[in-house]
């Protein structure tokens, strides 16, 4: 990638600056609907919790975990390809967003029907029904594909205002639900309702509104190319969320509904921590994209949020792990601290391989992110899956803290090479062959 020093003298116009304040604006942006995801989820599972216990919490998170498990392995990464390659798209953008939703729809259906047919099918549908559980997986890959539409089209402040509003409805749906639903099933339906709504009431807009905007010669790859590199990435999507989404489900089937429940919400706190993280580099993968030359200046800018994010995350977890379990209930604060501790202590290899999957993306690589996430998932899901009851929730905190942190030593070598160049590119030469 072809990249120009980005320091400037005093007293000059900074050329870099629109490009390190949109980079700034998307990630304050993204920061607060993590954080604003964080506190809705976080208060949609104390309210469960108080009224069902664990046990409920167990079995309505391990449904929502393999919704978003084949909701997210359906999306094809087209996250992440929507992000990258709409800056580029011009005129063929609403084609771009529309095929993406299409694709990620049919490969959804296609998951979900085949999901039902394992022995986890009928716990995974209780509740919701064949039908109810196939569309809340459609509604799941496209809700999960539509932030990086907003991404890719320059609207990141619009993300927490929708996942804010979706889980403000969730919390307002839930006694509504409850009262159609008896069973733990009533958390499924409250949250299924609101994605569906989040999903409808947003592409109104996107698909209505701004795609048909867009204007311009589309500069994408060959097609061949970009649909090798989807082809990729969406393994890559598949073999990242079954550990990311899918293991609450897995403790949940391998240890029972209360152990799953006491595992959920911590594992929900670092998941919110590493989408944290996710979309501090993705807007930095965005700008770097859009403005090639700004990418020194947005790179180190964004690495100092990030470290920053990591030693706040780090520390929260190790030393007050059960202030945020407490409202849960005592037995929560009891069972799951340790648990906590672990994950929070895997934040910072999390980091890093978070960081190497951005460099992936910016180099259009996929192949070398996809041998890792690869070893990543079958080490901690075979560990999980081989010696679950053994372990303990403690236990499954030490080894997903152990393979993040050795998958990031191994990267990390790469990672700095890689990142080197351009946090300090060599200055253009002048003609003559004198450097500027």
């Amino acid at each position: 990638m072809s990249v120009i020093d980005s320091r400037t003298t005093r007293g000059t116009p900074d050329p870099h600056g629109p490009a390190r304040r949109s980079a700034a604006t998307s990630s304050v942006a993204l920061i607060a609907s993590a954080i604003g995801t964080a506190a809705t989820t976080y208060l949609f599972w104390v309210v469960v919790a108080r009224r069902d216990g664990a046990d409920a919490v167990g079995a309505a998170a391990a449904q929502i975990a393999t919704i978003t498990f084949l909701g997210s392995a359906a999306s094809l990464n087209l996250t992440d390809v929507l992000a990258r390659f709409l800056p580029h798209a011009g005129e063929h953008t609403g084609r771009l967003i529309g095929r993406s939703y299409l694709a990620a729809g049919c490969a959804a259906a296609l998951v979900a029907v085949a999901f039902l047919a394992t022995p986890w099918g009928s716990a995974a549908s209780a509740g919701v029904g064949v039908v109810g559980f196939v569309g809340l997986v459609v509604l799941s890959a496209i809700f999960l594909i539509q932030d990086g539409g907003l991404i890719g089209l320059g609207k990141a402040a619009w993300v927490p205002i929708e996942n804010v509003t979706m889980g403000v409805a969730r919390l307002a749906l839930l006694p509504v639900c409850a009262l159609l639903v008896a069973t733990s099933g009533y958390a499924v339906l409250a949250w299924g309702i609101a994605m569906g709504a989040a999903v409808v009431a947003l592409n109104a807009i996107v698909l209505g509104r701004l795609a048909p905007r867009a204007r311009g010669r589309p500069r994408l790859p060959e097609p061949r190319s970009l649909r090798r590199f989807v082809a990729v990435e969406s393994v890559n999507t598949a073999v990242t969320t079954a550990v990311a989404t899918f293991l609450p489900a897995v403790v949940t089937f391998s240890m029972g509904p209360r152990l799953g429940g006491y595992f959920y919400v911590p594992w929900m706190l670092i998941a919110i921590g590493t989408l944290l993280l996710s979309n501090v580099l993705i807007t930095a993968v965005r700008e770097s994209v859009a403005d090639p030359a700004a990418a020194p200046s947005v790179l180190r800018g964004q690495l100092r949020l990030e470290a920053a994010l990591v030693a706040t995350g780090t520390a929260g977890c190790v030393l007050l792990p059960q202030v945020p379990l407490a409202l849960l209930g005592s037995d929560f604060a009891q069972e799951a601290d340790g648990l906590l501790r672990w994950l929070g202590l895997a934040l910072p290899g999390t980091a890093v391989l978070l960081l190497f999957w951005a460099l992936c993306l910016i180099r259009q690589r996929p192949w070398p992110l996809l041998l890792v996430n690869v070893a990543v998932a079958v080490c901690t899901l075979g560990a999980v899956v081989a010696w679950g009851e053994a372990l303990g929730l403690a236990g499954v905190g030490v080894v997903y803290c152990a393979v993040q942190t050795a998958a990031a030593l191994a990267v990390l070598p790469v990672t700095a090479r890689w990142l080197k160049p351009m946090l300090h590119p060599h200055p253009p030469e002048k003609p003559g062959g004198e450097a500027s």
